[in-house]
C-alpha cells in the first residue's frame, strides 16, 4: 500500500487531536453566555516526567513527523529509514495520544 504524505500528516494530527482537546479545557457547559469575569481559566495540571522509553518513543515520533512534514513527498522513505510502517507510525501516535504526560511532550516538541 502507497503511503501518501497527507494521509500520514493527517495522522499524525488526528491521533494526538484528544490531548489536545483535553488539555484546552473544553467542555459541554455554554460558558460562552457568560460573561468574562466569571469565567476562570482551566486548571493547569502536572503531568509526571516522562520514563527514558516513553521520550524515546516521544522524539522517535516527532522526528518522523516533522522530516514528513519538512519532505512530504519522501513519507514512505522517512517512515522505511525509521523502521517503520504507516501502521506502526499511527500505533505509536494513538499510544502518545492516550497518555496526557507524552501527549504534552510531542505537542511541545512540535511547537504546537
Amino acid at each position: 500500500m502507497k503511503t501518501t504524505c497527507s494521509s500520514i500528516l493527517r495522522i499524525a494530527r488526528i491521533a494526538i487531536l484528544p490531548a489536545i482537546l483535553a488539555g484546552s479545557g473544553c467542555s459541554s457547559d455554554s460558558s460562552a453566555s457568560r460573561r468574562a469575569s466569571e469565567v476562570s481559566a482551566p486548571s493547569v495540571e502536572k503531568l509526571p516526567a516522562l520514563t527514558s522509553a516513553q521520550q524515546l518513543r516521544v522524539d522517535r515520533a516527532v522526528a518522523m513527523a516533522k522530516a514528513i512534514e519538512a519532505n512530504p513527498d519522501a513519507g514512505d522513505e522517512i517512515l522505511k529509514q525509521h523502521g517503520m510502517t504507516e501502521e506502526g507510525f499511527e500505533d505509536l501516535l494513538f499510544d502518545i495520544a492516550g497518555d496526557p504526560a507524552m501527549s504534552q511532550a510531542y505537542l511541545e516538541q512540535l511547537g504546537a
